[in-house]
């Protein structure tokens, strides 16, 4: 790793890949002279790698006769849920060829399973940390609810940018949804994340956290950035399901 997405995007047929300005994040074109990629030239080098394996993975299922987004447009109700099923399934292939299984879960055991970890995979593979997180979780045998915060401006203003999990589980006394303010006397805070940043960006075991979920084992979060230009990602790890505070 990391994988040459775009040297394998031609050698699959796709003629150019352009890097401009551009609305969205990237597209799948299709013109005389062949399918190209463009992508946006305002997002960083992991978001663009991703963004080339994800319309690669749309070139991909073309050839087998599954429709692209370049050829259908979506106006009824059943055509926009394929339109997103096809979306998500792309985004799976586009982690598959970022991250081989066989080959990140090799890294895994070599660098040691914890949210200290995650830093250290996005890196070797060359993709951001919340997909090297997306394909951590999905592919962990363990229940892992991930979380990233925004702690920019101040532990009074907490944000939650985003959560990948691959179990279902009750939230208590947290707001699900992102970009929701958070107090200091949020549970968040008493379980210690918060500690952690202060701290620096050793893992920190937060035993007994109970307060942030029901049924919880433990968690373990790390700062990430510069002091005064924080953020914090924890795992959590569900001992079992609950659907009861």
């Amino acid at each position: 790793p990391p994988v040459d997405v775009e040297n394998l995007a031609i050698l699959s047929g796709i003629t150019k890949i352009e890097i401009k300005p551009l609305a969205v994040s990237g597209l799948l074109a299709r013109t005389n002279h062949g399918p190209i990629i463009a992508l946006n030239e305002s997002h960083s080098n992991e978001r663009r790698r991703f963004t080339c394996a994800h319309e690669l993975a749309h070139h991909l299922l073309s050839q087998i006769g599954i429709a692209s987004r370049t050829r259908t447009k979506a106006r009824s109700s059943q055509t926009k849920k394929a339109r997103r099923a096809e979306e998500a399934l792309c985004d799976e292939m586009a982690a598959a060829i970022l991250m081989p299984q066989t080959q990140f879960k090799r890294y895994v055991d070599a660098f040691g399973w914890s949210v200290g970890t995650v830093p250290r995979l996005s890196k070797k593979f060359g993709v951001s940390l919340r997909a090297c997180t997306r394909r951590l979780v999905d592919l962990s045998t363990k229940q892992i609810v991930s979380q990233f915060w925004d702690f920019r401006n101040g532990p009074r203003f907490a944000k939650l940018l985003w959560r990948e999990s691959n179990c279902q589980i009750k939230y208590i006394g947290i707001s699900p949804q992102p970009a929701s303010g958070y107090s200091p006397n949020s549970p968040l805070f008493k379980a210690g994340v918060y500690g952690t940043l202060s701290q620096g960006t050793s893992p920190l075991l937060i035993a007994k956290g109970r307060e942030i979920y029901s049924n919880l084992t433990s968690t373990e979060a790390i700062g990430i950035g510069r002091p005064g230009n924080r953020f914090a990602l924890s795992f959590s790890y569900p001992d079992r399901i609950s659907n009861s505070s």
